[in-house]
Order: structure tokens, then C-alpha cells, then sequence
């Protein structure tokens, strides 16, 4: 959930920034702006793919990625990760 003139390219660059190089795709796929939501807000919905070129991720280790992510996407106070 951020302001509406917040651009999608700055959110996928801090995920980008954020996930390293185990974040191998990030796609935008559903962008909603209506009545439910905050005033002056957007809700962004991103499919994150985590993968590593040697071996196979354990959920442990995704799971440290994405909360990563969700603090560097957190420290901007107008933004929020709905979970």
C-alpha cells in the first residue's frame, strides 16, 4: 500500500536492491486503487520468484529474503506491506 505517485519501478528496485542475488524475477500483477483504501493510496500485489544458480533454496532461507524485503519496503513510513 503506498501513495498513488509513487512509481511501480521504485518499489521493484528496492525488492531487487533488498532480495540480492536470489530474487530472480519480480513482476507487478495487480494494481488496485478504490474506495476500500486509504485516501491517496494504491495497493500493489508483486509475484517474487527466489532462486539460486547452485542449489536448492530451503524455506528458511526464503523466508529470511522476503522479511528482508518487507523491512527495507517498511522503512519508507508512507508505505505499508499488507500481509
Amino acid at each position: 500500500l503506498v501513495p498513488r505517485e509513487v512509481r511501480v519501478q521504485e518499489v521493484l528496485n528496492h525488492i531487487e536492491q533488498a532480495g540480492g542475488i536470489l530474487v530472480r524475477d519480480v513482476d507487478l500483477f495487480d494494481m488496485y486503487e478504490g474506495e476500500e483504501l486509504p485516501g491517496g493510496k494504491k495497493n500493489l500485489a508483486f509475484r517474487i520468484v527466489y532462486q539460486a544458480e547452485d542449489k536448492t533454496l530451503k524455506s528458511k532461507e526464503i523466508e529470511k529474503i522476503h522479511q528482508k524485503i518487507i523491512n527495507i519496503l517498511e522503512k519508507n513510513t508512507d508505505w505499508e506491506v499488507r500481509k
